[in-house]
Formats: C-alpha cells, structure tokens, sequence
C-alpha cells in the first residue's frame, strides 16, 4: 500500500511512519520501500529497524542489482536529470531547494 499517494506527501509519511511504528511494536517482520527521507529516518531512532539501500554496480545503469545493508538509499534523480542534460541552472537550483527543504538529510545518506 502506498501511504503518501494523492496526498500531502508530508501527511502520508506521518501516516506511513505510524503504522511502521505499530508493525515493529507488534514484532512484524516487514520490508518497506520508500523514498521519504523522514521514514529513512526512522532507523536512526529505532534500534529495530534497519535501513538499506538499493545498488548499482554499473552508475549509468537504472536497474539496481545489489542490497547494501545499514544504510538509506538515494533515489539519485538530480543525477539522473544531469545525464539527461536537463540544463544546469534547473540542476543547481534544484540542489539548492532540496537542501533548503532537508537540511542535514544528505548525512543519513551514504553513496
């Protein structure tokens, strides 16, 4: 199910982040896939959770091949948009409003 479709993307994850909350308080084996970093989040403060991210052993490949435990994953769409040639003032602007929204998140991330 996904929690944050046609909805305030914030109100989804809150939502989202509850029921991870409940499935843990229960003992619920669950693996969850997301791309928002306030649920990547959750680990750092729940010692039962664990993170992982999805790999590339090939950079231009889209198709990820390898789980890497431990830590959140990036969805690497900046990245993806510079190879696209999107223009460069739409990529540093869009670097720049990311940070603005999740300042520090970049830390949880590991590439």
């Amino acid at each position: 199910m996904k929690y944050a479709s046609n909805t305030d993307p914030s109100e989804g994850a809150s939502l989202a982040a509850a029921v991870i909350e409940e499935l843990t308080h229960r003992g619920c084996l669950s693996v969850i896939t997301t791309d928002h970093g306030s649920l990547k989040a959750i680990a750092a403060e729940n010692g039962r959770i664990e993170n992982g991210a999805m790999e590339s052993t090939n950079r231009r490949s889209a198709r990820p091949t390898d789980l890497v435990p431990g830590i959140p994953g990036s969805s690497y769409a900046i990245e993806m948009a510079e190879r696209m040639d999107l223009g460069s003032s739409i990529i540093e602007r869009s670097k720049k409003l990311k940070e603005m929204k999740q300042p520090g998140s970049s830390k949880l991330i590991t590439d």
